[in-house]
């Protein structure tokens, strides 16, 4: 994980005075690394695939 992290910092760094592109890179792998999208995943697939939670 962490060579991809070095790799978009890096691609971002070197895309000049582009902070924006830095910003949002920033921004997306602190999202991503954070355990909330994988709780919030858990959560939706789990109420998604609960048999009880069928209709039928």
């Amino acid at each position: 994980m962490s060579e991809h992290r070095i790799a978009i910092v890096l691609a971002a760094k070197l895309a000049g005075d582009v902070t924006w592109a830095y910003q949002l890179s920033r921004q997306i792998l602190d999202f991503v690394v954070s355990p909330l999208p994988v709780a919030g995943l858990y959560v939706l697939f789990r109420a998604g695939f609960d048999p009880k939670a069928s209709p039928t």
